[in-house]
């Protein structure tokens, strides 16, 4: 038989973990789509407006440093828990 005790404090310790560990892969991912998408939103908007690099690096520096302030919010509020 195996003892129930062990076995709760592991399946505690597990959840926890994974409630950690969540919110920053979700964060990390946010942080690339995000990227991606002022990237792709840029270039989009350089074709449309035949003003070839100059959208594309505004709004992927924009997008990055939002995304990045979100990352480091993220990390913050999971550091306080």
């Amino acid at each position: 038989m195996r003892s129930s005790g062990s076995d709760e404090g592991k399946n505690t310790a597990n959840k926890s973990a994974w409630q950690t560990l969540g919110p920053l892969m979700f964060s990390g991912t946010q942080l690339a789509i995000t990227c991606l998408v002022g990237l792709f939103l840029g270039d989009w908007l350089d074709d449309k407006f035949d003003t070839t690099p100059v959208l594309t690096l505004v709004f992927s520096f924009l997008f990055a440093s939002v995304a990045f302030m979100n990352f480091l919010r993220t990390i913050k509020n999971t550091n306080k828990k």
